[in-house]
């Protein structure tokens, strides 16, 4: 076999560059395993990694609007199914504020049944 013939510098700079050969592959091969671990485990179907918008007055535009119209009869079905929409909207507000509501003034008593005691500021201040 043949030897590196040279000076020390050389041979010193020879060895540090197989060192970081050798660091530069490890890196890769771990970044390889990372890669296939993470992609075998999540791959899946496109539709669990992206959910379809709904607009649902869209869809209800659409079914209701088959056929020719004037634009004054497409005009005055879409700002009802609008109206519709940002009523169904508010009314969920409505709902998701009473919720947040009793769960900040209401006492849960420890049963078997749940119940749900609200009281009200007139009834407090006529307790007093």
């Amino acid at each position: 076999m043949a030897e590196y013939k040279g000076s020390k510098a050389d041979a010193s700079r020879v060895s540090k560059l197989q060192k970081e050969r050798m660091r530069q592959l490890e890196e890769l091969e771990r970044a390889k395993e990372s890669l296939a671990m993470s992609t075998s485990a999540g791959i899946g179907s496109i539709s669990s990694k992206f959910a379809a918008q709904q607009h649902h007055a869209d869809t209800r535009l659409k079914n209701v609007t088959i056929g020719l119209l004037s634009n004054e009869e497409f005009r005055r079905k879409q700002q009802s199914i609008e109206l519709e929409e940002v009523k169904r909207l508010q009314e969920e507000i409505e709902r998701q504020k009473q919720q947040q509501n009793l769960s900040d003034s209401s006492f849960l008593l420890p049963s078997s049944h749940s119940l749900f005691i609200t009281v009200t500021s007139a009834e407090a201040d006529s307790w007093s």
